[in-house]
């Protein structure tokens, strides 16, 4: 995004809001269709004072936008210190762009980097199951790992997650994604068998040890009645 003007204004701790996609919002009644974790644009030209702009912000909180862009123009002419301190109360990152840059562009950008990532999940999640399957059929899986950073002469490790409730099973995955996907660390990450397998590089037993500690901490805070089963390989 450095060919763009694009500011972060608000709500620096959600920058790890996961985003599934884009969507042009001018009004709440728009707000209304998102099906969450968006990543919403605005020009404003339909809002005619702050007021209703800070409502708008606050509507697509409601609905569960991972963040929102605003272009600065004849519409939207400032984003006040109200807007401000309640992104940063809601952790939700507001960005401002100049009048003058192409939304769409932008809009274009964020949809290459999703679908990459989405793509890039999807094959290191089929290798992974193939290296567990087919371990003797290393071209069913090595090219895919070796593409995303995952070197055969690499330091590997695998860790196994096993919810005893799998219906917490999906979201605990998501979670377990956000946290790894913050770390330095080569990862990949699948579900078979309703077991969560996660094969990682680029480590050491710090990390391991740190990670083994925020996933105890994330798995008490937001599921204290979930029972599981947590290990990681040791060389």
């Amino acid at each position: 995004m450095n060919d763009y003007k694009i500011e972060l204004v608000a709500g620096e701790a959600g920058l790890t809001n996961e985003v599934k996609w884009v969507h042009m919002v001018e009004n709440e009644e728009i707000s209304s269709f998102l099906d969450g974790q968006e990543i919403v644009f605005t020009t404003g030209i339909g809002i005619s004072s702050d007021e209703e702009l800070l409502s708008l912000i606050k509507h697509n909180v409601k609905n569960g936008a991972s963040g929102m862009v605003i272009n600065k123009g004849p519409y939207i002419k400032r984003i006040t210190k109200e807007m401000v301190d309640y992104c940063n109360k809601s952790g939700f990152p507001l960005f401002a762009v100049p009048w003058e840059e192409k939304m769409a562009r932008i809009m274009k950008v964020f949809s290459f980097y999703i679908l990459e990532e989405e793509k890039k999940k999807i094959e290191l999640s089929s290798a992974i199951k193939n290296a567990i399957l087919s371990s003797n059929q290393e071209v069913l899986f090595l090219p895919t790992l070796e593409k995303y950073g995952f070197k055969p002469q690499g330091n590997f490790r695998v860790a196994l997650f096993d919810v005893v409730d799998n219906s917490k099973l999906p979201q605990i995955k998501k979670d377990l994604e956000f946290l790894l996907e913050n770390k330095n660390l080569d990862v990949a990450i699948t579900v078979m068998e309703d077991v969560i397998f996660i094969l990682f590089s680029n480590f050491n037993n710090q990390i391991i040890t740190q990670l083994n500690k925020e996933i105890e901490e994330i798995i008490h805070l937001k599921y204290k009645n979930v029972h599981y089963f947590f290990s990681i390989g040791v060389k």
